[in-house]
């Protein structure tokens, strides 16, 4: 006997129990059919309303059919009743969706404690939102000389995925830690996986002690490497 009938079969037995209208919900999305789920879901709600679940399963259907509104507004209630690293996946989409990073970010890095795939995907989308605005909390950089005077940098990244697309601004300060120059923008010919470093040159050409001792370098941009499409985050 399928899952469905065994499903069905349940619901005739026990009418009154919301659990098993709530699975026959889970089915259809497992089968990605939210508009299927949808009644089921409603049936179960309906049956316990004190229950997150069905209403966690019905947010993801309203979501995935488009329907955002609905969808904030029974994800939040699923949140009030227990939260969830699914409920706060979709959230902060919907968050970022309607354009509050801030809320968004709080969602996705939620979501991202719970580990497993979720947890990577959400994990992902924080960094999507965070490193181009923050890269220089994901990516360490210094300088070294050589007796001659020539400069080279190191970096590394301490993002938790690879990293490409990182651009840097050498700048001289003064005494007191204020830019008083600065050099040429340029992207590095590097791609880190994370906690891998790597050493280029400078081209900056060879600088007197004074100049060593002044300057820095200054992380401007950085991305994440592109990642193959992940499987689909049902309920």
């Amino acid at each position: 006997m399928t899952a469905r009938k065994l499903a069905a079969e349940a619901v005739k037995l026990l009418p009154a129990e919301g659990r098993f209208p709530q699975l026959q919900g889970d089915i259809e999305m497992a089968d990605k059919k939210p508009r299927d789920a949808l009644p089921y879901y409603d049936k179960a709600m309906a049956l316990s309303a004190d229950y997150f679940a069905p209403f966690l399963g019905a947010g993801i259907a309203h979501y995935k059919l488009g329907n955002k509104p609905r969808a904030r507004e029974l994800l939040q209630k699923s949140t009030e009743l227990l939260p969830t690293a699914p409920a706060a996946y979709y959230l902060g989409h919907l968050s970022r969706d309607g354009g509050d990073r801030a809320k968004a970010l709080e969602y996705f890095k939620a979501a991202a404690g719970a580990g497993g795939e979720l947890g990577q995907q959400a994990q992902a989308e924080y960094l999507a939102l965070d490193l181009p605005e923050n890269p220089g909390n994901y990516v360490a950089i210094g300088a070294q000389f050589d007796a001659t005077g020539r400069a080279s940098i190191t970096v590394q990244n301490r993002a938790p995925v690879a990293i490409e697309g990182i651009e840097i601004t050498p700048v001289m300060i003064d005494d007191a830690g204020q830019i008083v120059q600065s050099g040429t923008r340029r992207t590095l010919p590097l791609k880190l996986q994370s906690g891998e470093a790597a050493t280029v040159d400078a081209g900056l050409g060879r600088l007197n002690e004074a100049q060593a001792a002044h300057l820095r370098i200054r992380v401007d941009a950085a991305r994440a490497v592109a990642a193959p499409a992940a499987t689909d985050t049902g309920s």
